[in-house]
């Protein structure tokens, strides 16, 4: 079948089969003449594209196009055991063991085991952030031993900032799983008025009541405006 691979200056047609895996996709279009994709990664509708993936397995069929991204800078929050949360840097397609390594010197942790988790997940080191889901203003928990399931079922707590008409209204530390109107309920009884009815919104986006703060990109530290109806 063809397949077309795009980047952001040029388009190129490839004859594949499906059983071809993603790595082994790679490393053909590396050979190919003024082609370069040194450093990108293959996005295919809007999926990162794993390396040990087959184009069958990805849903990709006969004039699919697979897009080459560039590599992004994106601000992670890095919680440690002790609570502390540190602002970090890093490129989007930075592999986990990568990222262990700049914490372990930055934060001074000399430990032979290291873990991160996202979402309750253990990040798997051999791949990159973006590969797991891991995306702008994420919260990674770093942890110097292996959580049991009994620690990982416990729910991960934030902190957000409830504003009104520009002005902060509450600090609230709250389970990220919590549904919007849970919110909106707690924010209705620190307030002096009525408010449920009003809206949620982050990052200009209007909350559903129905769905979790996690499910709407709500992470740590986040700002959400509290809006009439």
């Amino acid at each position: 079948m063809k397949i077309f691979i795009k980047s952001p200056e040029k388009e190129i047609p490839i004859i594949v089969t499906k059983d071809l895996k993603i790595k082994e996709l790679k490393t053909a279009i590396e050979k190919v003449p003024d082609f370069s994709i040194e450093d990108r990664y293959f996005v295919f509708e809007d999926k990162v594209l794993e390396k040990e993936e087959t184009l069958y397995d990805l849903g990709i069929q006969n004039h699919s196009t697979i897009n080459l991204h560039k590599p992004k800078k994106i601000l992670l929050f890095i919680k440690t055991e002790e609570e502390k949360v540190t602002p970090t840097v890093v490129t989007n397609n930075i592999t986990v063991e990568k990222l262990l390594k700049i914490i372990q010197r930055a934060l001074g942790y000399f430990v032979n085991e290291q873990y991160l988790y996202f979402e309750g997940k253990l990040l798997e080191q051999e791949k990159s952030l973006n590969e797991q889901g891991v995306k702008d203003l994420s919260t990674i928990e770093y942890s110097n031993s292996l959580l049991t399931s009994h620690a990982l079922a416990e729910p991960i707590r934030i902190t957000i900032y409830i504003t009104v008409f520009g002005l902060q209204l509450a600090k609230l530390n709250v389970s990220r799983d919590i549904q919007a109107k849970q919110l909106l309920e707690t924010v209705n009884k620190i307030c002096g008025y009525n408010v449920e009815d009003w809206n949620l919104k982050h990052k200009q986006e209007v909350l559903e009541k129905e769905k979790s703060l996690v499910e709407q990109g709500v992470c740590n530290l986040s700002k959400i405006n509290l809006v009439s109806p």
